[in-house]
């Protein structure tokens, strides 16, 4: 929770309107982006103590977006998984 200052409501408001914006972004990273931001809400539910299967939708959301265009940082980040 250090990462967010204590701040876990107020990065999950920014984090939502972040993720509004990365879903409409055509870019080139733009898949890469949305499993960054998937993987950052997971981090802030589990911060705020969300039930276990929630947390893994975020996880796994960000480990597919990232299987196919970094598959390294796939790896990485199906290592976050609660409960596996």
């Amino acid at each position: 929770m250090s990462a967010f200052y204590g701040q876990v409501d107020g990065a999950l408001v920014c984090y939502q309107k972040s993720a509004l914006l990365i879903e409409k972004d055509a870019r080139h990273e733009h898949v890469l982006n949305q499993g960054y931001i998937r993987q950052w809400i997971g981090e802030i539910a589990r911060c705020k103590g969300a039930v276990l299967g929630w947390l893994s939708v975020f996880f796994r959301a960000a480990h597919l977006k990232w299987e196919h265009v970094s598959p390294p940082r796939a790896g990485e980040g199906k290592a976050t998984f609660p409960g596996d």
